[in-house]
């Protein structure tokens, strides 16, 4: 009895651990159009896509000339979305925060420079 009782603690609690994972990434889906004034031209403005696909979070980034680049190392935490873009070989760290319909960051780039990020749901 106490085996069983100690299996469905350890199946409720992991289905509650996945579950609070895939609601945290559903405050991000969708279509964002975002600005980033200090990044080069040509990254500095495009779409970021959130989505879920077979329990696990995608997220892409397009940029306006149609370039894309899809993020690894998706995770959401205390509510702040992170991923990780490789971008001309290097490594750009994203950190994203939703602040009501729009959404607010940072990217870090391999020289350790912080650019701001501010993006709008598009409708």
């Amino acid at each position: 009895m106490k085996k069983n009782l100690v299996v469905l603690v350890v199946v409720v609690l992991a289905f509650c651990f996945k579950t609070n994972a895939q609601e945290s990434i559903k405050n991000f889906k969708g279509t964002w159009e975002y600005e980033c004034n200090e990044a080069p031209y040509g990254y500095n403005s495009g779409k970021i896509v959130v989505e879920q696909k077979k329990d696990r979070p995608v997220v892409k980034v397009i940029y306006e000339d149609g370039g894309e680049n899809t993020a690894e190392s998706i995770k959401v935490k205390n509510g702040v979305l992170y991923f990780n873009i490789n971008v001309e070989d290097s490594f750009v760290k994203v950190q994203l925060q939703k602040d009501g319909t729009k959404i607010k960051g940072k990217a870090i780039n391999g020289y350790g420079e912080e650019l701001r990020i501010t993006a709008v749901q598009k409708k």
